[in-house]
């Protein structure tokens, strides 16, 4: 009765929300609820539809060129407007179907920053090399940018699991602050990873967790550049996975056990064959 009280702008509001926190590959499970709760399509199409597009290119979402042999992100570093996003590897542009997540109409680009293409070439083909040996399901893209009149090395990369219970995302967005050859300064990177995650087997836990990270690297040649600041993206996004995976252990270890008691206070598992023989088990067995 009292989402009936809600106004139509209050109804869009909450339903976009809860499709931005939609888990990894879980949008179109969760549009369906909302949906049902909303029980309005033209309200839907008309004040909710620009959230898909959000929700995508927050996301990084794959993309699957026809006739290309990988996938393309969907990220706001593409977004060309009109829903026609930028491919930097292959120069052209294509519009996506944000609903149906398809690409289509596929265009020629014209290349803006020509004097960034050698050093974006580079980068590209080194992150091209790094995502193939580490992230299974993942894909990237390389845009050159001139933000403030900085020229601009833009790295996204985006990796996917699902399976049975359980969906996860990881996402990194490395920015180089490019320096002409001449300038010997060191150059800027700055990189932001988030990931996220979903287990849904007999409960319902999801992880959000994100890092800022920022290091300097020797201004050189377009491959020199690429191969440096690639070893230290290997560095920082190791160290950052295992970090985590140590903080779970430790909630595990501290903070759980500070909710709930683990049983026995022994730590050793029961023994069930044997659960006559304990005190609880007599007292269980007499009711």
């Amino acid at each position: 009765m009292e989402s009936e009280s809600l106004s139509p702008n209050e109804k869009a509001r909450i339903a976009s929300n809860l499709l931005m926190l939609a888990p990894p590959c879980e949008f179109n499970e969760v549009f369906t609820d909302v949906r049902i709760l909303v029980n309005d399509d033209d309200l839907l199409k008309e004040k909710v539809t620009p959230t898909f597009a959000l929700y995508n290119k927050e996301q990084f979402h794959q993309v699957k060129l026809p006739d290309k042999n990988y996938r393309v992100l969907i990220t706001r570093h593409g977004d060309m407007g009109n829903d026609r996003f930028l491919d930097p590897r292959s120069q052209i542009t294509f519009h996506f179907d944000h609903l149906k997540r398809l690409a289509s109409d596929i265009s020629p680009a014209d290349i803006e920053h020509k004097d960034l293409e050698p050093t974006r070439k580079a980068i590209e083909q080194k992150a091209i090399d790094y995502v193939d040996q580490h992230y299974r399901n993942g894909a990237l893209t390389i845009y050159s940018k001139i933000k403030d009149n900085q020229p601009l090395i833009i790295i996204c990369i985006e990796s996917h699991y699902s399976k049975s219970f359980a969906t996860a995302r990881w996402r990194s967005e490395w920015t180089i602050h490019c320096k002409k050859s001449s300038d010997n300064s060191d150059i800027d990177v700055k990189g932001t990873i988030k990931i996220q995650s979903h287990l849904f087997e007999e409960g319902n836990v999801q992880l959000l967790a994100s890092k800022e990270i920022e290091f300097t690297n020797k201004n050189s040649s377009p491959e020199q550049l690429a191969k440096e600041v690639f070893e230290k993206i290997l560095n920082n996004e190791s160290t950052y996975q295992e970090a985590i995976g140590e903080n779970l252990k430790n909630i595990s270890n501290t903070t759980f056990k500070s909710l709930r008691r683990q049983l026995p206070v022994t730590h050793n598992k029961i023994d069930w064959n044997k659960i006559v023989g304990y005190k609880i088990g007599s007292e269980l067995f007499r009711q």
